[in-house]
């Protein structure tokens, strides 16, 4: 046996599967992947069975196939068909156990097993993997998993003894699965997987790789771990000693600064925009009427003309299928990835280098469509068949640029353009937005047609979004233009959160900071120093967006600021409160709705505000 004979066995990934969950009742006071771990591995100690799934509420997947993945570390269910097959061939190192799943209508599905693997090798040595680079990144990657195949017991199903989840099957089971076309299964060579570097090397690993003729510890190749005990910004400091020109010094100082500042003021914002979704939702719950509610918080009512001009014009998005291709832009490392593919989409091509290069996303799927997604919002690529599309009828408002398009196994694909939007609009009037019942999205996307320049593409200013005429739909879909979908602007969501980023820009004049900062780390003579400076600036730059990671910005990662983010946004709760006293309304309703997790005001405050408008 090679390594050559062995693959991984995991689930293909698609949303038309029914997606089963552990049920939360299993796992009260326990860690759910733990208990995962433990139906992977086969290990039930403390455990009951059966075992109780249900449908994944955020999943709309109806689908039963032969496997089932339950998300998480992916532990797997079973067919009866699948089990049979594997009973009858006589395959080692797997057991089941007894489940029960429920559908989204409460109805018990039968038919399957929950499924564990008993067989086992040896701790996965990352050191003895190929380490491979992808050209115009700085990422490394690890490519096959290193099983040592002296510590393999012999079993047709096994996982590692300890650490990194993956179920791995021979050959031969591979070639029966094939043979028998089992549903739901993506079957991949141990030899052509791509790992990302950093989540091999444990955290408390002292040893170091040489990358590229330069030696890097762990602590080079993910500096975020530094950052629980020391900040991007002191981190900053030491990396800007290292530029040697003293004028040169004292800008970057500056900068760092100035984007330390920025990014605060970002955060203050998204704080905002959070206590303001709370406030809404609180409101609706309390029974409040959409009049009501935009009063106190001052927004407007929508425009009645605006939703008879909206009707005519879609959003033009793609699909975010799970097997679609996915590609990445790819920069020098002197560029910010972000404000070139704002560069891109809005045409303005000054200063970039042809052709553009663009990478499949690792983890992504492989098919080729006619519109494929980047990892970047707005930005599109577009196959020869749609531009032909585009230009035999004459669709106005677009430019393509060249590309140069490379698939997982590095292989170019042909057949692609870069898709820019020269069409332009005013900005988006989110004040006549209308609240959505749920409190927590604006409905409607509202442009104003007096500054639209007629083209049936184009972009409305501040928008990351690309909006079409009617016409452009009707030739896109009578052509039967893969992967595209448009919404109308009348039944757009737009979060609360994105909209009052919009209304202020500071992330943007961060972003913009940032360029000059990575330009300036130029300066710094040490390959690995200089990336490590750029890391660093990167996360000063997303320090105040852990809200958007975690829900919300605790109470500690505020006090890291100065001024703190807890008194600045008081003013939006006090608005509010104030508004609603003048409206006559009892000290305990005020209360009720501008007092919840994360944003503590006393009965004391309350009555301030109340004794103020008195």
């Amino acid at each position: 046996m090679h390594i050559e004979d062995l693959y991984e066995f995991t689930t293909e990934p698609t949303m038309a599967t029914f997606s089963p969950w552990l049920d939360k009742n299993i796992y009260v006071g326990k860690v759910r992947w733990s208990l995962e771990y433990q139906l992977i591995r086969g290990e039930y100690t403390g455990l009951e069975f059966p075992i109780v799934f249900r449908h994944y509420p955020d999943s709309c997947g109806k689908k039963f196939r032969d496997v089932l993945d339950v998300g998480g570390l992916d532990p797997f269910l079973i067919s009866d068909r699948l089990k049979g097959l594997l009973e009858t061939h006589g395959f080692t190192g797997w057991k089941t156990y007894p489940i029960v799943i429920w559908d989204r209508k409460n109805n018990q599905v039968s038919g399957y097993h929950g499924f564990s693997v008993t067989g086992r090798c040896g701790k996965i040595d990352w050191s003895r993997a190929e380490i491979a680079a992808r050209e115009y990144t700085f990422d490394k990657y690890h490519k096959g998993v290193p099983i040592d195949l002296n510590t393999w017991d012999g079993s047709d199903f096994f996982v590692p003894v300890e650490g990194y989840s993956l179920t791995v099957i021979t050959k031969r089971v591979q070639e029966v699965l094939k043979a028998h076309k089992i549903s739901n299964l993506e079957l991949r060579k141990l030899t052509e997987q791509i790992r990302d570097i950093k989540y091999a090397i444990p955290r408390h690993t002292k040893r170091t790789l040489l990358l590229d003729g330069i030696e890097l510890t762990e602590a080079h190749l993910d500096p975020r771990r530094e950052m629980p005990q020391r900040s991007p910004r002191a981190l900053l400091r030491e990396q800007i000693e290292r530029i040697e020109d003293p004028s040169q010094r004292r800008r970057a100082h500056d900068l760092v600064e100035r984007l330390h500042q920025q990014s605060v003021r970002a955060g203050i914002e998204q704080e905002k925009a959070r206590r303001l979704r709370c406030v809404i939702q609180g409101m609706i719950e309390g029974g409040e009427t959409l009049e009501k509610i935009q009063k106190y918080t001052g927004r407007r009512m929508r425009r009645e003309g605006y939703k008879r001009d909206m009707k005519d014009f879609y959003t033009f998005e793609s699909k975010s299928l799970p097997t679609t291709f996915v590609a990445s832009l790819c920069v020098s490392e002197q560029d910010f990835a972000p404000s070139q593919a704002r560069k891109l989409l809005l045409a303005d091509h000054v200063d970039l280098e042809w052709p553009v290069t663009y990478r499949h996303v690792l983890g992504k799927g492989s098919k080729l469509k006619d519109l494929l997604q980047t990892d970047h919002a707005g930005l599109y690529l577009i196959s020869e068949r749609l531009r032909s599309i585009l230009e035999t009828h004459k669709l106005s408002g677009w430019e393509t640029y060249p590309v140069g398009l490379w698939d997982a196994k590095g292989q170019e694909v042909q057949g692609y353009h870069g898709f820019s939007i020269t069409g332009r609009c005013g900005a988006v009037d989110y004040d006549a937005s209308v609240i959505a019942t749920r409190g927590s999205v604006f409905e409607e996307l509202h442009v104003d047609l007096y500054t639209w320049d007629g083209s049936d593409f184009f972009v409305p200013e501040h928008h990351e979004g690309i909006v079409i005429s009617e016409r452009a739909v009707q030739v896109l879909k009578e052509s039967k233009v893969s992967n595209t979908r448009f919404t109308n602007l009348l039944k757009v969501k737009t979060p609360i959160e994105y909209i009052i980023a919009r209304m202020a820009h500071p992330r943007k004049k961060a972003a913009q900071i940032q360029v000059e900062l990575a330009a300036v780390f130029q300066a710094i003579s040490d390959p690995a120093e200089r990336r490590k400076a750029i890391m660093y600036a990167n996360h000063l730059e997303n320090e105040s967006y852990k809200a958007e990671r975690d829900g919300f910005i605790t109470r500690k990662e505020m006090s890291r600021f100065d001024p703190p983010i807890l008194e600045i946004t008081r003013d939006v709760l006090e608005n509010i409160a104030l508004a609603m006293f003048k409206d006559n309304q009892p000290v305990e309703k005020v209360r009720r709705y501008i007092d919840g997790p994360y944003m503590r005001i006393s009965l004391a405050d309350v009555e301030r505000l109340r004794d103020r408008v008195s």
